[in-house]
């Protein structure tokens, strides 16, 4: 008997009558995080690949009758998006499909293979910034995704971390922030990025609310203002129960391209019935890579 098929055996209580009621298949399931969290891009190719340049830097003063100061454009990091497929299928014999009194089996298989490419997805998904301060996992620069030393291409450095790791408060928000606002770009210059959502695992979902939702300062007797949530500093709190990290959390910023998911083929349901069996297949695939571009698109910290 081949490995996971399904047989009249495996619900042996479905070929009898009796049974009141069924349950554990209809649970709600949880939200998709990652379409809040990824921008979706369409792909024809094998893998696709985001190369970063670098423009020119500041202009130099030039004094009368002297050359001009040349400069040069420079290539930077290249991010790689190797597309995987992600499936999952299920064997039913015939007999099982028959025999059984309460369900439409094979609906329900499709069902649940349907379901388990989404929940696969999402934790594909979450798991980058589960691995966001694990040294075994790294981007094109060589380092984790949630760094103090992002290599700048034309020299130096940049950080999308806190310097000091820090719980979620008023003061490590803020300090976030105020280092959001002082990224460069590969050229070194400022730009213009903005703090978007907060990311936070479940745990941290009333804290962020008292922080971005208070009309006065959280955790304090003093009647200033909730300066965060006044200047609308972050759009938005975004709860992900697959973080795994109770106190980690981050900012997701404006940066473009930045977090993406390039989709290069759509889930898909296919089945057939074997011949010689007549052993039914259903079968679930879709193909995609996703990851973090650039990253100053995500500013994190794995807490105290």
């Amino acid at each position: 008997m081949a490995a996971g098929i399904i047989t009249t055996g495996t619900f042996p209580k479905l070929l009898l009558p009796g049974i009141r009621e069924l349950f554990g298949l209809e649970y709600a399931q949880l939200p998709k995080v990652h379409e809040r969290v990824y921008d979706k891009l369409s792909s024809e190719k094998n893998f696709e690949e985001i190369l970063e340049l670098a423009g020119v830097g500041l202009a130099t003063a030039k004094t009368e009758g002297a050359m001009i100061s040349y400069d040069s454009a420079k290539q930077g990091i290249t991010q790689r998006f190797v597309h995987t497929v992600y499936g999952k299928g299920m064997l039913l014999t015939r007999e099982a499909i028959e025999d059984n009194q309460y369900l439409a089996l094979s609906q329900v298989m499709v069902r649940e293979i349907a379901k388990s490419l989404v929940h696969a997805k999402d934790t594909i998904a979450a798991n980058i910034f589960n691995r966001a301060f694990n040294a075994s996992y790294t981007f094109a620069d060589g380092k984790v995704l949630c760094a103090t030393d992002h290599v700048v291409a034309t020299g130096g450095t940049f950080k999308n971390r806190l310097t000091t790791a820090a719980d979620l408060s008023e003061t490590s928000l803020e300090q976030a922030i105020i280092d959001i606002y002082d990224l460069v770009g590969p050229d070194g210059l400022k730009i213009d990025v903005t703090p978007r959502e907060l990311l936070v695992p479940h745990n941290l979902i009333f804290d962020a609310h008292r922080l971005l939702k208070s009309e006065l300062r959280p955790n304090t007797a003093n009647n200033d203002a909730n300066a965060a949530k006044d200047m609308g500093m972050i759009s938005e709190i975004i709860p992900w129960r697959r973080l795994t990290d109770t106190d980690a959390w981050f900012i997701l910023t404006d940066a473009k391209p930045g977090r993406v998911t390039f989709q290069r083929r759509e889930p898909m349901m296919d089945s057939e019935n074997d011949f010689d069996t007549q052993n039914a297949k259903f079968i679930g695939t879709e193909r995609y890579s996703m990851g973090v571009a650039d990253t100053r698109s995500v500013f994190g910290t794995a807490g105290a």
